[in-house]
This record gives C-alpha cells, structure tokens and sequence, in this order.
C-alpha cells in the first residue's frame, strides 16, 4: 500500500504541495509555496511609486493643461483679427465709436458677429475665455487702429506681455494682437 502512495504521490508531484488521506498529511518535499513575500511585494509598490512621481513631475499635466487653454486663446484671438479685417474691408474701419460696421462690445459669447443692415456674418460664433467664459477685451479708438487682449494661465509664457490697466487679470500675464 505504501508503494501504490508513493507512486500516487510522485504521479502528481507537479500538481500539488500536499496529499492528505484522511486526518493524515503528506508533503512532497523540495515544492516550494506558490507567491511573493510581504517583502517582494513592499519592493514592487516603492519601485512603481519611485517611476510614477517621476513621470508626473517629468510631464507636469497641471502646467500641459494651462499651455493648451492658452493657445486656445491665441487661436480665438486670431478668429477675431479675421472677421476684423473683413469688416475693415467692407466699412472702411474696425468696429469703434464712428464706425458704421458692427458692433463687438453688442456680441455675447457664442453668438454670431453679424452687421445688421446688411445682413453679413463675420464670425460664426463669437469665442470666449475658456475657463472664466467672458468675452476677450477688444479696443479701438479711433477705428485705424484696435488691440485684443486675453488672460494668460502661464506666468512662464515666452509670449507674455503685461496687461493694459483697464483689463483686470488676474494672473497679470496676457497676449495681444494689435492691428499691423
């Protein structure tokens, strides 16, 4: 009997750890336990912890969001210099105080820029700040010349001009597009 168990037991050696018969327990010898120590695994997490703080300081995904809002902006303003132009091509001047083309400062955020006698669409959609919604700061005195202003979220911006006193910032970093 004790053959036919050891040959039970070397048939499935690879199978299991132990064979119990009855309230008696068989080990195989030289099967080691199945896993990873407390130890192995401390090692495993640190290592990862150690590569994913350097990755996020490396990538800084705060500092890739704010340059990707700003650029939105840069394109927005570019959007507007657009329609300008085309009003100034139409009316002779940009839209200011004696001007007889259409009105900025009457356009709400998202809507079309729009001459009412005629009928003409500047600009599809009026674009807007895309965190704080307000519109972009337009001003024209005389309508030769006129300078858009946005808000910049990066104070590291190469770009960067310092506002015009009567456009509140609150970062104190802006771009400007001014009529060439």
């Amino acid at each position: 009997m004790i053959k036919n168990i050891k040959y039970q037991i070397s048939n499935i050696k690879c199978q299991i750890n132990f064979l119990e018969i009855g309230n008696w327990k068989l080990e195989i010898p030289g099967r080691s336990q199945v896993g990873f120590t407390l130890i192995e695994l401390i090692v495993v997490i640190g290592v990862v912890a150690v590569l994913s703080t350097a990755l996020l300081s490396v990538l800084n995904p705060v500092e890739q969001i704010h340059k990707a809002r700003d650029t939105q902006r840069r394109g927005d303003l570019s959007k507007i210099q657009a329609a300008l132009e085309f009003v100034r091509s139409d009316f002779g001047c940009y839209p200011a105080s004696g001007c007889s083309g259409p009105s900025l400062d009457s356009v709400p955020c998202n809507e079309k820029l729009v001459d009412t006698t005629s009928g003409v669409t500047y600009l599809d959609r009026m674009p807007c700040d895309p965190t704080t919604k307000n519109k972009y700061y337009y001003s024209s005195t005389n309508g030769s010349t006129y300078t858009l202003t946005a808000c910049l979220e990066r104070l590291s911006d190469p770009q960067k001009k310092d506002c015009p006193e009567e456009f509140s910032c609150s970062s104190e970093a802006c771009t400007q597009v001014e009529n060439p």
